[in-house]
């Protein structure tokens, strides 16, 4: 029953093996041979090649028109000029390829070339540009080297203007840097001067002329705008500084020789007079310390000696301060109170003559502790100097170094006020010493400075450049649908980084122009932001619906990677921010992970289910593969086996798809077994049913042949026969058994009549017999032929397999008719008729 089943794989198989070469006749490749070059043309055309020499027209001409690969090769070498590389590369490219490559590799060497060329002159202006450029900054001029020296080989014209134009900036660099080290100079020299207290008038004067000088050339020089803004001021400040001290030491001047003047005064006012030597003293002391003093007050007008009690007081406490101070060592505390009875002394009044004893054994200690403490300092002076000397050759940052040389100049302040002023010289070594550490600090703050204002004008140029960007886009009004927000998006994003990496900007001007440059890229933040929620609400949709998605459905999977390509078509078109960007991705993600997971656990349960079937199925199986070698089992119970094995097999679910056909075909199998042990069964119940009948028929025929012959004799002897057969148990040998019946009576009788009878019934037996040919699908004899068509042309039964049961019960009714319908028989009716009968039982004990 599987023979169509085999024969229609064989055939696909076949088919499908047959297939891949048909398709390879059919794409492969037709292989052209190529057409061999006769040794004279290909000499020729190599000799032709030759004789072009360097005529680059008639080098195109021939390697268009030659067919020889060599001879176009050798031509080829003489073409040099654009247009006609791009000529022989356009007509070679499909047909010699290494013609098209050399035209390509000369073609790329000229645009090399060109893009030289254009980026030395580019070079060349802005090198020209910052020549008269009137702030000249030395990054720009090291960039500007740095961007020279990357170019290979640049035009030599453009190289020689390009070094003479590095001259001059270099020239400029070295003038401004001259120019700052003058003001540093003369700023330096002016702190020297303020910070030594026994300067003369003349070094004032001196340092007063050099600054004012310079100050003149500052103003007039070219190089003036490169100038940190802050050195000028200072100088400027230093300069008015020293003139005041100047001017104040020149009033103490002649405020001391006034007091000499009154000093004579006295002294021959007491030649005349005798007065007490303390008084001399206490009239000379004043101008004596007056002499003495580091800075002297400016002349005021001296009021007549008052010794009131107050200035008693004062001075006896100013005293006893004093006193108390030498005794502790504090020398800052002791002189400060010694200039506080100067300043009583100078105010008028007389002090006791132990007061003046006290003060004269005091201020003889505080000399004494002044040198110490000036020695002490100078000390400490040297070796603070070293230090500073040392500076430079450490390895220091700079703002550590800032804040070193700092912290060493307030030390030396510090001494300065502890141990009195230092010497000059020492002082200028010292302060050239800081100076020269500081140099790298300095050109450092200039540096930055430099770059402040830069950066502002790269600040502005971005300003600029945002507004004639919205400008230009039209980001005010409302954006039509075809806007390329990729273009806008990276426009933002590359100058917010333009503008976070500007750096540092003068603090007066930076609040300015971060609002400048905020109102400048509005209206293109708000339309970023505008279609940002868009995009961002989209992203949500596209959440919501994965999230949405049924597990189970069977559309799922192609929903899901058309939702996945629509995400990607959101983020091509709209790009959000990074971080939004990644949390709804992730968002995303994670939906399409959660559907996937629990198609993964359907999916499980499902093969857990199938495997769960294929037991089961392999168990049913077992038990019908048991069945067929069980002998003990009926026909009945291997039908019951049958139907309850087909239900539980659709119960029984799916099985794993590897396993179905061979398992299905193994119950096929089973099934196919026991259905054909069943029909051997049954097929041989038919026979011995069939047999039965034949026995008995066979007796009914043999006695109507004797009873024709008038042997009634023999007749009866076959009854003996006829009761050794089994008892009649069908309609057939029921019907058997009455023909049997009435033969014998006739034979009793010595009926004639019913001997004419089986003559007689010939034709009906051979017309039943016909129809039960046609009805059961037998073959007919040749002389039946003719009845047989027109019987099937009458449109009488077609099948007898076909019938149904009623018509079974029919047919099984007109044989047992026919049986016990008494006739003559021959050999050819007795074979038809037997046939019928076992056609007959074979049908009925079919499997249902």
């Amino acid at each position: 029953m599987f023979d169509f089943l085999f024969k229609h794989l064989a055939k696909r198989k076949n088919s499908a093996a047959a297939a891949p070469v048909s398709k390879a006749k059919t794409i492969a490749p037709v292989v052209v041979a190529p057409v061999p070059v006769p040794a004279t043309l290909r000499q020729q055309a190599l000799e032709q090649a030759a004789a072009v020499g360097s005529d680059e027209a008639a080098a195109v001409r021939f390697v268009i028109a030659s067919g020889v690969a060599e001879a176009r090769l050798l031509a080829a070498q003489a073409i040099h000029g654009k247009s006609s590389l791009e000529q022989v590369y356009k007509a070679m490219r499909e047909t010699d390829r290494r013609v098209a490559k050399l035209m390509q590799q000369r073609l790329a060497a000229l645009a090399q070339e060109d893009r030289t060329r254009q980026r030395a002159h580019d070079v060349l202006a802005q090198a020209q540009s910052l020549c008269n450029t009137p702030t000249l900054l030395a990054n720009q001029v090291v960039a500007l080297a740095r961007e020279w020296q990357a170019i290979a080989t640049p035009p030599a014209e453009a190289a020689a203007a390009f070094i003479a134009a590095h001259e001059t900036l270099e020239k400029r660099l070295q003038a401004q840097a001259a120019l700052q080290r003058r003001v540093l100079d003369a700023s330096a020299q002016l702190r020297a001067v303020l910070a030594d207290a026994n300067t003369t008038r003349q070094t004032v004067a001196d340092a007063l002329q050099s600054a004012d000088s310079i100050l003149a050339t500052a103003q007039q020089d070219v190089e003036l705008p490169s100038l940190p803004k802050q050195l000028l001021p200072e100088l400027a400040r230093l300069h008015a500084q020293l003139q005041l001290v100047g001017n104040t030491r020149a009033a103490a001047e002649a405020s001391i020789a006034a007091r000499e003047a009154a000093l004579d005064a006295a002294t021959k006012l007491a030649e005349t007079e005798p007065i007490a030597s303390e008084e001399i003293v206490d009239a000379a002391e004043p101008a004596q310390e007056a002499l003495q003093a580091p800075a002297p007050a400016p002349e005021r007008t001296v009021a007549p000696p008052i010794d009131t009690e107050q200035q008693r007081e004062q001075r006896a406490a100013a005293l006893e301060a004093l006193q108390a101070a030498l005794e502790e060592g504090a020398l800052q505390r002791a002189m400060e109170q010694d200039r506080l009875l100067r300043s009583l002394d100078l105010a008028g009044g007389r002090s006791t003559p132990a007061q003046h004893a006290a003060l004269t054994a005091a201020r003889a200690e505080l000399g004494r502790l002044q040198g110490w403490a000036r020695w002490g300092g100078n000390v400490s002076r040297e070796e603070l100097l070293a230090s500073v000397e040392l500076l430079p050759a450490q390895a220091m940052a700079n703002a550590e170094l800032a804040r070193k040389v700092g912290s060493m100049r307030e030390r030396w302040r510090a001494l300065d006020a502890s141990a009195g002023p230092a010497p000059r010289a020492l002082w200028l070594r010292f302060d050239t010493a800081c100076t020269a550490a500081y140099a790298p600090v300095a050109a450092y703050f200039a540096l930055l400075s430099q770059e402040r204002v830069v950066n502002s004008h790269k600040a502005r140029a971005l300003i600029d450049e945002v507004s004639e960007f919205v400008r230009a886009a039209g980001l005010s009004e409302t954006l039509a649908e075809g806007t390329d927000w990729h273009a806008l998006t990276a426009f933002s994003q590359r100058v917010r980084g333009l503008w976070q990496r500007l750096g540092s900007i003068e603090r007066k001007e930076q609040k300015q122009l971060e609002a400048a440059f905020t109102q400048a890229l509005q209206p293109l933040a708000l339309q970023l932001e505008a279609r940002q929620k868009e995009a961002l609400a989209a992203r949500e949709a596209l959440i919501a619906e994965v999230a949405g998605l049924s597990a189970q459905a069977r559309d799922t999977p192609e929903r899901l990677q058309a939702l996945q390509a629509r995400w990607q078509q959101a983020s091509k078109a709209f790009a959000l921010p990074r971080q939004h960007e990644q949390a709804c991705w992730q968002r995303f993600r994670a939906a399409c992970d959660a559907v996937f997971t629990e198609r993964k656990t359907a999916g499980a349960a499902a093969d857990a289910q199938r495997h769960a079937g294929l037991s089961q199925k392999q168990e049913l199986c077992a038990v019908l593969e048991r069945s067929l070698t069980d002998a003990t089992t009926t026909d009945t119970e291997r039908v019951a086996l049958l139907r309850e094995t087909r239900a539980s097999w659709l119960a029984a679910g799916p099985v794993p798809r590897a396993a179905q056909p061979a398992l299905q075909a193994r119950f096929d199998a089973a099934v196919e077994s026991i259905e054909v042990k069943r029909l051997a069964v049954r097929q041989a119940l038919a026979r011995q049913q069939a047999e039965a009948v034949g026995m008995r028929l066979a007796l009914c025929q043999e006695g109507e042949q004797l009873l024709r012959a008038h042997d009634t004799a023999a007749v009866g002897a076959l009854e003996a026969r006829w009761l050794a057969l089994p008892p009649p148990t069908g309609e057939l040998e029921a019907g058997l058994q009455r023909r049997f019946d009435a033969l014998r009576a006739a034979a009793a009788a010595d009926d004639l009549a019913y001997a004419q009878r089986l003559h007689d019934n010939q034709t009906q037996r051979d017309a039943a017999l016909l129809q039960l040919e046609v009805d059961c699908a037998l073959e007919s004899p040749p002389a039946f032929q003719r009845e047989r068509l027109a019987l099937q042309v009458a449109g009488l039964q077609s099948s007898f397999r076909a019938a149904t049961t009623g018509n079974q019960q029919s047919t099984r009714a007109r044989v047992a008719a026919l049986c016990a319908l008494p006739a003559t028989a021959d050999t050819i009716a007795t074979q038809r008729l037997t046939g019928v009968v076992a056609a007959m039982y074979l049908a009925s004990q079919a499997v249902p």
